[in-house]
């Protein structure tokens, strides 16, 4: 079963003892979907992002697996059978048991403001989580790098490696409730898959398996690298921040880089 994890809160800053990393008066949603394979340093940051960002952080591996895997199965059924909707279904239904605050689509209101209609997803009702058993206490390492821009983040969510169309059906699952996702990529080379994931199969199915875990650590395209006036935006885009987690780098710099791509795109 997945576990959710609340966000300790850091003590407010003397500077600014008002500041909330997660709460402004944009009213704006985000979730961060932070994803890799394993050995990549994953849940660590999870965890610190969850921190700095003061929100809960969800294993969301398990939900992920199983909409995957239903959406594919369905999508094998020929026509009339959609990959998106079949993922979006089984994915929401599974993280709303988790733990995730998404409100239903009957409480989203629309608001009028100075630059035209907005759209606001209010979560009213707290959900009880429950904590794992030796967790730390509050991690003040990273209490300085809250942020202090606009919105609110609902879950630090980990997922396995992705691939271009489960990434588009979180989008749009996400959009329908006025959610929007952050793609945080633990990104490694083929090199380094290739060495963490063979062992003693036999080369046939070796090459099965490779073939297919090369496919969840492709890079996004060039659709997803682009902003919205289409420039290149290189290692990051319009919700996405990718960092190479095997380049020597450590844990502690990779979340850093992360938490900084992350304040950006809520800011921006």
């Amino acid at each position: 079963m997945a576990t959710a994890y609340p966000a300790q809160q850091p003590p407010a800053s003397k500077k600014d003892s008002t500041a909330d990393a997660s709460v402004s008066n944009s009213g704006e949603c985000f979730v961060v979907l932070l994803s890799g394979t394993h050995v990549t340093g994953k849940e660590t940051i999870a965890f610190s992002l969850a921190q700095s960002l003061q929100c809960q952080w969800i294993k969301g591996e398990a939900a992920h697996a199983a909409a995957n895997f239903g959406a594919r199965a369905q999508a094998s059924k020929g026509p009339g059978y959609d990959y998106h909707d079949v993922f979006q279904r089984i994915w929401l239904a599974k993280m709303r048991r988790f733990g995730l605050e998404i409100p239903p689509l009957s409480t989203i209101q629309t608001d009028q403001d100075g630059d035209g209609m907005r759209a606001a997803a209010t979560a009213n009702k707290t959900q009880e989580i429950e904590i794992s058993a030796g967790g730390s206490g509050p991690d003040t390492r990273h209490q300085d790098h809250t942020l202090k821009g606009k919105g609110k983040c609902l879950a630090v969510i980990t997922i396995y490696a992705t691939r271009y169309p489960a990434r588009e059906a979180f989008r749009s699952v996400l959009a329908k409730h006025f959610v929007r996702p952050i793609f945080a990529i633990l990104q490694i080379t083929k090199e380094t898959l290739s060495g963490r994931t063979l062992g003693a199969e036999e080369a046939g199915l070796a090459n099965w398996i490779m073939r297919e875990k090369e496919k969840d650590i492709e890079r996004p395209g060039e659709v997803e690298l682009l902003d919205g006036s289409g420039q290149d935006q290189s290692e990051s885009g319009r919700d996405i921040v990718m960092v190479e987690s095997d380049d020597g780098r450590s844990v502690d710099e990779l979340f850093r880089f992360i938490l900084k791509g992350v304040q950006g795109i809520m800011s921006s």
